[in-house]
């Protein structure tokens, strides 16, 4: 709101309205200047995206900065409780829940950087998958648990009384994650081709923004 100086101060202590001494003042503020950066960003983007998707895999490639969040990250977005199912899994339904993690190793982390898309508001995004070692909880009827032949059969790692029919057995196993990542994306050049874009970019506000499925792999 363009208003006279009394008229500001009247306002000042409004939270509700935010005033402005000149047009000037009202054209620099992040009021205009923000929807104004994110149109100038899109234009950009449909202009470019192919020579933008290519310098994103080469910077990538270089820094590893999305790797490195679903390394750090992954184990945090997987919720304690999440039921994953193999035949192999010596409970009555097959079923295990997880209850803890061990972080991914990065050679085992996969950004399909070849699928980028568009979320708008300037975020970037593509799905990944990684394997990773959780540790898992189930029950076992006892007289299964001595019934298992190794190596035939997996055993579990430990098992602790449950209940006069039942052991609570803990163990650990190899899972796979699929999900989505996220990022906003700084460009400091004006020149478009792949070569300079891939040295001028920069990432920001990285986040896995979604965990699709967690799936047994192996013992």
């Amino acid at each position: 709101m363009l208003l006279s100086q009394k008229l500001r101060e009247y306002f000042e202590n409004d939270t509700k309205v935010e005033t402005f001494e000149s047009i000037n003042s009202f054209v620099k503020s992040d009021i205009v200047q923000n929807p104004l950066q994110k149109i100038e960003k899109l234009e950009y983007f449909d202009a470019n995206f192919d020579n933008l998707k290519q310098a994103i895999l080469h910077f990538e490639e270089e820094e590893h900065q999305l790797k490195g969040v679903i390394e750090q990250e992954l184990g945090s977005k997987i919720d304690d409780g999440i039921v994953i199912q193999d035949s192999s899994i010596p409970e009555d339904n097959n079923e295990a829940t997880i209850d803890g993690f061990y972080d991914p190793d990065a050679e085992n982390i996969k950004i399909h950087l070849d699928e980028i898309y568009y979320y708008g508001d300037g975020i970037l995004g593509t799905s990944f998958e990684a394997t990773m070692i959780v540790t898992i909880y189930y029950c076992i009827y006892k007289s299964d648990y001595y019934a298992l032949e190794s190596p035939f059969e997996h055993v579990p790692d430990s098992v602790s009384d449950w209940n006069d029919h039942y052991y609570e057995a803990n163990d650990e196993c190899e899972v796979r994650v699929t999900g989505s990542i996220s990022f906003d994306l700084d460009i400091h050049t004006e020149d478009s081709s792949v070569e300079t874009l891939s040295k001028n970019i920069s990432f920001k506000d990285i986040q896995i923004s979604d965990i699709e499925n967690v799936e047994f792999v192996k013992w």
